[in-house]
């Protein structure tokens, strides 16, 4: 989780990173995102993760659980770079 340093006398405080699917038009469908945030669950399931991908014919969505822990692996496993992390407060 990140952490932002504070000025001094406090301690630091703890941010969730909140996942976010900004390029969504690049997606191949090859679900690695969806295995990697099962496997951080502990278990490689498409049941089992923050995220879903979905696909209408055209073109891929994704549905992600923001109540489910995520990282940065899951961002960096995207072969097309369409997901990203943002800081929560």
């Amino acid at each position: 989780m990140p952490r932002l340093e504070s000025a001094g006398r406090y301690p630091p405080i703890e941010v969730m990173a909140k996942l976010v699917a900004p390029h969504m038009e690049r997606c191949i469908g090859c679900l690695l995102c969806v295995l990697c945030s099962s496997r951080a669950r502990g278990s490689i399931s498409l049941e089992d993760s923050a995220i879903r991908i979905y696909f209408d014919g055209t073109s891929f969505s994704a549905q992600v659980d923001a109540g489910l822990p995520v990282s940065e692996e899951i961002v960096k496993i995207c072969p097309r770079n369409c997901l990203a992390l943002t800081e929560d407060q």
